[in-house]
């Protein structure tokens, strides 16, 4: 199990201008999105918890957020409204968005 983590792991690298493997559902991880982009939040991944954390905190799935920066870390920085939020490594993978599309209201 170890060594197929590692692999796996490996194969991530969120600096890369290139994207990993095919987007999990309905959109892309947000580790992937690119800085000045404006999303759409389609899911938060298999941790429920977080789920209810994000949305606690006024990023629940449905919302529009915008890449403020990206970090070599996998950080992301996120902004609601007036509101920016920094996001770790392991949330930008699991988080799931969509581009908004600009010919919308």
């Amino acid at each position: 199990l170890a060594t197929n983590t590692s692999a796996v792991m490996n194969q991530i690298k969120p600096h890369d201008d290139q994207p990993v493997g095919e987007a999990r559902g309905d959109g892309i991880p947000l580790i992937r999105a690119v800085a000045g982009k404006c999303l759409r939040i389609t899911g938060h991944g298999p941790d429920r918890n977080t789920g209810h954390r994000l949305a606690d905190m006024g990023l629940p799935v449905g919302v529009e957020i915008e890449v403020m920066f990206r970090q070599r870390s996998g950080a992301v920085v996120v902004s609601r409204g007036s509101a920016r939020m920094a996001l770790g490594a392991e949330v930008a993978r699991e988080m799931l968005v969509v581009p908004v599309e600009e010919d919308q209201p």
